[in-house]
This record gives structure tokens, C-alpha cells and sequence, in this order.
């Protein structure tokens, strides 16, 4: 028996979600948005060619994306984390509405028929999408002040 990346596509994968910081649907310009996703390794149980099996999903690739910011589409190994991580972020130097972060998901598949013996490797890889809620980039203008911000 060989499960295939098709098999492994086909499966209900839990992609997780993607967090952005800061919190609350706003974020200021020139400042990092942090984005991280919480993907995580999964089992699930399956039938292929009439036989049980259980498929270990483990998330080895991020192909990120900030959208409208400056820096483009990019890729990770690791899935980001809340700040202080900011291994994955973006940045935006204009105001604007609808922004998202996006990211693809590469998922390694090992499986194990019967719910015993060796976990063998798929050959080949799934994807999965994930996208955050929507966002509005501002702008914190800067003033001198005379004396002292109590």
C-alpha cells in the first residue's frame, strides 16, 4: 500500500489560523506588523484502497504574504510567533483598508496502516491556505509638544 501526495491532498487538513499583531484591526505604517500561524503537526485517521490508515501531517514550509505591503511574497521554515517573535512580518509605509496576511502551508505526510508499525513518508507534499481577518493600516502623525506629556 503507498498513500500519494493526492491521498494526502485530499485529506481534511487543519491548516490552523493566521494571527496578526497588533491586535484589534489596525496597525501603524513604518511599524512591523507581526503575523504567525498556528499550524501544528496533526494525526488523522483515513481509509486508502479499503485499509486503515493513520496520517501524521507535519507543516514544514510558510509562503507568506503581507498584502500592499513593500517587502512581497516570502518563505519560512518556521511558523512565526506572537511578539517578541518577529521573525515573520511586514511592513507598510501607506495607509489603507482590507489588508490581509496570507500564507500557503507545505505539509510533510507520514503514514502507518493499520495504526501500527513504522511511519513511512509520503512521497510528496500537500498545501494548505490560510488567511487573517482583515486589517486597516494609519498613520500616527508626529507633534511637538511644549512641556512635558502627562
Amino acid at each position: 500500500m503507498v498513500v500519494t501526495a493526492a491521498d494526502l491532498q485530499s485529506l481534511p487538513i487543519l491548516a490552523g489560523e493566521v494571527k496578526v499583531q497588533p491586535p484589534g484591526g489596525r496597525a501603524l505604517i513604518n511599524v512591523e506588523v507581526i503575523g504567525y500561524s498556528t499550524a501544528r503537526t496533526h494525526v488523522l485517521a483515513a481509509r486508502v484502497m479499503g485499509a486503515d490508515v493513520r496520517v501524521r501531517l507535519v507543516p514544514v514550509r510558510w509562503q507568506w504574504e503581507f498584502t500592499g505591503d513593500d517587502r512581497g511574497p516570502f518563505s519560512t521554515d518556521q511558523p512565526g510567533g506572537p511578539f517578541p517573535d518577529v521573525s515573520v512580518h511586514g511592513m507598510y509605509s501607506k495607509t489603507g483598508l482590507d489588508r490581509e496576511v496570507r500564507v500557503a502551508i507545505t505539509w510533510m505526510g507520514e503514514y502507518q496502516v493499520g495504526g501500527a508499525g513504522p511511519w513511512i513518508l509520503v512521497n510528496g507534499n500537500a498545501t494548505t491556505p490560510a488567511v487573517s481577518a482583515p486589517f486597516e493600516t494609519v498613520a500616527a502623525p508626529v507633534r511637538l509638544v511644549d512641556g512635558p506629556l502627562n
